[in-house]
């Protein structure tokens, strides 16, 4: 019994913490109890939101860490002297592609040129005697079927004329 005596005395005797736990809880509300059986698992309800968002803010200061260790290396004279001569190289090849640009033609004007309006006037009086030849051309071809089908005709005349005499 000595023995459970001075561990009940230094205070490292856990029969002792778990019936002090065991009896507070017992003496709690419904409302402190919040559905849990025992002390230890009001605990480890209340606990474990906290523990989930702990093991987020240890998973974020981890990529936290790495961006940082990340940056740092960019701060090196190596990869900062590359990291120039990149933007060097870019630099002339955006001054080339503007040297090589085209130059923007200005907008026509919304009024016709003198020549313009000659040249548009011109253009309408031939389109004019292209429609002329087109309906020329078209009663022409209408004579001409004609024309040939008298011409198919005239043989065949000929046959009953000549066999009538």
């Amino acid at each position: 019994m000595s023995v459970n005596r001075t561990a009940h005395v230094s205070g490292s005797s856990n029969a002792f913490e778990r019936e002090l736990r065991a009896v507070i809880f017992s003496h709690a509300g419904e409302a402190i109890q919040l559905g849990a059986l025992d002390f230890d698992q009001l605990i480890d309800q209340q606990e474990s939101g906290f523990r989930i968002q702990l093991n987020d803010f240890r998973k974020d200061l981890h990529r936290i860490n790495q961006e940082i260790t990340a940056f740092e290396e960019q701060f090196q004279p190596n990869v900062k002297s590359a990291l120039q001569e990149i933007l060097l190289v870019k630099t002339r090849q955006i001054d080339e592609h503007n040297k090589l640009k085209p130059t923007v033609a200005p907008k026509p004007a919304a009024e016709l040129t003198s020549e313009q309006q000659d040249a548009a006037t011109q253009l309408e009086s031939i389109a004019v005697k292209f429609k002329a030849l087109d309906e020329a051309a078209a009663a022409n071809s209408a004579r001409e079927l004609a024309l040939a089908g008298k011409l198919k005709a005239i043989p065949f005349m000929t046959f009953f004329s000549d066999s009538r005499s």
